[in-house]
């Protein structure tokens, strides 16, 4: 159904003109236009704890003049090129990227996310029953690999933070993981709607807490996914939030190339997926970091596509995305991982 972006030939062209939806030269610093030079945001706390439809949050303005590296740009211009509708609310699109392909997903109003998390294995219900992606993407639209978790791969696997579906908790413990410590870390939510949302969980916030909170806070989440880190904030990279609030470092928020699944959030609440394939050992694939910087593109490419925040979702040997019907599995030929939590794409009609 679709063509391999590894049978096609990278384009080289350059454009005649400006992108499209990029500001006039005179409009960027120079500094900004140095490739690699990652602008940051003020990352205090205090600007950190509203969520706000659209991915914007109080006290941190939007910044419109980043300017990708080429070889992100590259990507994205490829990408936004050959985003096609393969089901309604759902747009896909493949190209070549750190020796590998890099597949990107929008979900859209004809779409609805369900986070399929693995029926409890001990009485607490912190251990769950795993499954592949390709297993849950029967008779669904697509899946894609969920939060990180402890083991990384087996029968029963441990979530490592809160996990809501259908807007009822299922795992009810806070994120901590040996060497991370009780400290926030991002998430992924939809609420009742369809409309997505990024915020943080809160040192010690179980799941409960949260979606008490998020209550609080004038959401009806319905799911809601944890994440590693912040991507994006604010339309900009997050490194600064991410290291100092955060507490990432360079190994959990790896430059590395490998496989990787990160996700943005739009302006206007839509979802764009990237899963990055690739070998840490063979030095293939994409950092986070290289992905923020293909999301950040898409805008200059894709003006429908305001993205402007993005979480780290779990990469290597878990990262994997299945769309049935179409031959496109990112792992196809590779051993898969069995793992807790998985998020399924089903059409808009099959909601309750």
């Amino acid at each position: 159904m679709f063509a391999s972006p590894s049978a096609q030939a990278a384009s080289t062209r350059k454009p005649a003109g400006p992108r499209r939806g990029a500001l006039p030269k005179a409009g960027r610093p120079a500094d900004i236009l140095r490739e690699g030079l990652r602008p940051e945001v003020d990352s205090s706390a205090e600007k950190r704890t509203i969520l706000r439809p659209g991915g914007t949050r109080k006290g941190v303005p939007p910044v419109d003049h980043w300017v990708p590296a080429s070889s992100a740009d590259q990507a994205a211009r490829a990408l936004a090129g050959k985003l096609e509708t393969v089901s309604p609310g759902l747009r896909y699109a493949s190209t070549r990227y750190g020796g590998r392909d890099l597949h990107a997903v929008v979900l859209g109003a004809g779409a609805r996310a369900e986070l399929w998390a693995g029926d409890p294995a001990n009485e607490t219900g912190t251990s769950r029953r795993t499954q592949t992606v390709e297993a849950a993407a029967r008779g669904a639209l697509m899946a894609v690999n969920g939060s990180f978790s402890t083991p990384s791969d087996g029968a029963v696997s441990q979530p490592l933070g809160p996990v809501i579906a259908g807007g009822e908790v299922r795992v009810n413990t806070a994120t901590y993981k040996t060497g991370w410590g009780p400290v926030p870390r991002s998430f992924l939510g939809w609420d009742r709607s369809g409309v997505a949302f990024v915020g943080e969980t809160r040192p010690g916030e179980t799941g409960a807490q949260l979606l008490a909170r998020l209550k609080a806070e004038g959401r009806d989440p319905r799911e809601v996914l944890g994440g590693l880190g912040s991507l994006l904030v604010a339309g900009q990279p997050a490194d600064r939030h991410a290291r100092e609030v955060q507490g990432l470092n360079s190994g959990q928020a790896s430059t590395t190339p490998n496989a990787r699944t990160v996700a943005g959030v739009t302006a206007d609440g839509r979802v764009v997926l990237l899963v990055q394939e690739g070998d840490a050992a063979a030095g293939t694939g994409a950092g986070v970091d290289a992905l923020g910087q293909v999301l950040l593109a898409l805008r200059l490419h894709s003006p429908d596509l305001d993205i402007r925040e993005a979480v780290i979702l779990d990469g290597g040997g878990t990262s994997e995305l299945a769309i049935p019907g179409s031959g496109v599995d990112s792992r196809e030929g590779l051993y898969k991982r069995r793992i807790p939590t998985i998020l399924r794409i089903l059409p808009a009609q099959a909601s309750q």
